[in-house]
């Protein structure tokens, strides 16, 4: 392959745009060292969740780093044997709501979440009708602080660093509180839809262990 297309999510401060459009972060610190040292050329983009999944499934993003359980992706990855990181999700409430203790503490009620994040997997169990969920998708982490600000849900469903950094640019520090329900772990993904992806696996795997000791990852960035 004469060259990797990586595919990126706008997840601050993990994956994040900078000021002059280029695309930076912590998870991808860690992705360009290990393409790198495993010796491919490569692109990237930024993609909304939905479109990213599509364009993995279809073997037009080659690499990308996430969650396991993402219904789009069932079948159509290979991930990598270990976990980079683990990332928390919280729930978030205003007010005097009393904060959730467990995932299915949601049920019944009406929870806010970013379009298209798979959050592990419980994103289906909150689509069950069965369990009641009145479900509210926002484009993005600060729309969906917009709408917990609106009262348009009783719950806000993120991962905890990239919603404070949506708390900071609202200014909403003094009324929001929040509570872990899950570390949800994140993988190297590789198409399935790639000539060769196991060799790619392999070689990405292999420069992952070479660098190991040298590159700084938190054991979770939650």
């Amino acid at each position: 392959m004469e060259k990797l297309h990586v595919g990126i999510l706008d997840l601050p401060p993990l994956y994040e745009v900078g000021a002059d459009g280029k695309p930076g972060g912590v998870l991808l610190e860690f992705l360009t060292r290990i393409l790198d040292q495993a010796g491919y050329s490569y692109d990237m983009a930024v993609y909304p969740p939905r479109r990213l999944y599509w364009n993995i499934a279809e073997g037009r993003c080659h690499v990308f780093l996430g969650v396991k359980n993402v219904p789009e992706l069932e079948g159509r990855v290979l991930y990598s044997k270990k976990k980079i990181t683990d990332i928390d999700m919280r729930a978030y409430v205003l007010g005097e709501r009393k904060l959730p203790e467990k995932n299915e503490d949601l049920y019944g009620s009406r929870v806010i979440v970013i379009r298209g994040y798979s959050y592990g997997g419980f994103i289906n169990d909150l689509r069950n009708p069965d369990n009641g969920v009145e479900l509210m998708e926002a484009s993005d982490h600060i729309h969906a602080f917009r709408q917990l600000a609106a009262g348009r849900g009783d719950y806000l469903l993120d991962y905890r660093r990239a919603a404070e950094n949506a708390i900071r640019v609202m200014a909403m520090e003094e009324e929001v509180r929040s509570t872990s329900l899950e570390l949800i772990g994140v993988f190297l993904k590789v198409s399935k839809q790639v000539e060769g992806a196991d060799i790619l696996m392999q070689r990405l795997e292999a420069a992952w262990d070479y660098l190991e000791s040298d590159i700084i990852i938190p054991g979770s960035v939650n």
